[in-house]
């Protein structure tokens, strides 16, 4: 495909492309992507006049142009319906000086906006057709080190191999992740874990180092190789990497970097409900307890820690009575379980709920009757 075609294509996707000023390119990710056969979702521009340019497509788009950044300005977005476009100035002040500070070489190459003429000076479209990842040049990872846990989400999003001397580099420059905010740290982790191919992004974590920054351990890849090709989720990722931790570790790896409140809770209940059934808990418990997000995700789990048959257990019920399971609340409400047993409102009448609803689940209790002979006998 030449530069003129890729341009020709940019246009139609992008409808704010025509007609720029001298001195613009589309640089990155657009252009790798389809050179990749996919279909680039955004847009990433250089430019020598970020704000003439800015306001330029801020108008043809009839919207305002959005700062970006917060101690010093980064990027100029511009929203165009679907279609996202962030302008940055051109480093160094000339498109060469630009590629040369990008990260590797499938990202340094350019489209320049005026003649259609493709600069790409790394060889990165070669690199790409070869499927290998190359650096412009291991000084570029100090400017950023998070282009180390980056290289690793590339390589696994592109099926791109590492050779021995791109990993050393990467491998030097891996403690250096400390210094970078926390905040990026985790989106590129969390891409890495939504993707298809996990047990690569874990082998490469492994082979750059990165777990014993990341995660403060050496990660085996062989559970995550247990459900090569299985839909993962990265909450489930998350409790597989911590099966062993205590409820202290786990939540000083969240605080450490930065985890959303649910987000620990959903690896907490994985872990805990899979420990538990490991020990012999009732499946039906288990499945209700997680709930229908996490669910999905529990027999995966076990089958990665190499527990088959409570996999297959968790499958079964799933298949027989996974939406009552999922849906079952106690027979009796409150008020009824007062009146029935004369305990005064509060945590005595939850704890009479909670062992009702086991019963319930277990399948020992099916009917109203049977609910209120179950209460009248229950003793908390």
């Amino acid at each position: 495909m030449t530069g003129e075609g890729i341009l020709a294509l940019l246009r139609l996707r992008f409808r704010l492309l025509s007609s720029l000023p001298p001195s613009t390119y589309v640089v990155g990710g657009a252009v790798r992507d389809l050179l990749a056969g996919a279909v680039p979702g955004d847009l990433d521009i250089a430019t020598a006049d970020v704000e003439g340019l800015a306001n330029l497509l801020a108008r043809r788009a009839g919207g305002h142009p959005i700062r970006l950044g917060r101690n010093e300005l980064t990027a100029i977005r511009i929203v165009d319906a679907s279609r996202i476009y962030d302008l940055t100035p051109l480093a160094g002040q000339s498109i060469e000086s630009d590629l040369l500070r990008r990260d590797f070489a499938m990202n340094a190459i350019a489209i320049d906006c005026a003649t259609g003429v493709l600069l790409d000076p790394f060889d990165g479209r070669r690199a790409l057709e070869e499927r290998r990842l190359t650096l412009v040049r291991e000084s570029n990872l100090a400017d950023d080190p998070l282009r180390v846990i980056k290289a690793v989400r590339m390589a696994v999003r592109y099926q791109l191999s590492i050779d021995e001397m791109t990993a050393g580099a990467l491998r030097r420059h891996t403690p250096e992740l400390v210094g970078v905010a926390v905040e990026r740290v985790h989106d590129e982790l969390m891409a890495i874990l939504s993707e298809p191919d996990l047990t690569r992004g874990i082998e490469l974590m492994r082979l750059l180092d990165l777990d014993q920054v990341v995660f403060g351990r050496v990660l085996d890849p062989t559970p995550f190789r247990n459900i090569a090709g299985v839909a993962f989720q990265s909450s489930a990722a998350l409790a597989l990497i911590h099966w062993t931790s205590s409820d202290a570790e786990l939540h000083g790896q969240a605080r450490r970097w930065r985890w959303s409140i649910a987000e620990e809770r959903r690896v907490s209940a994985l872990v805990k409900r899979a420990r538990c059934l490991v020990e012999g808990e009732n499946v039906a418990i288990a499945v209700h307890d997680l709930g229908p997000e996490l669910t999905p995700s529990l027999a995966p789990l076990l089958v990665a820690l190499g527990e088959r048959p409570a996999a297959a257990a968790v499958d079964a019920i799933l298949r027989t009575r996974g939406p009552e399971i999922l849906a079952m609340q106690p027979l009796l409400a409150g008020d009824q379980i007062v009146r029935l047993t004369g305990l005064p409102a509060g945590p005595p009448i939850g704890l009479a709920r909670r062992a009702l609803l086991e019963a319930q689940l277990r399948g020992e209790v099916s009917t109203a009757q049977e609910a209120q002979m179950f209460i009248r006998s229950f003793r908390p």
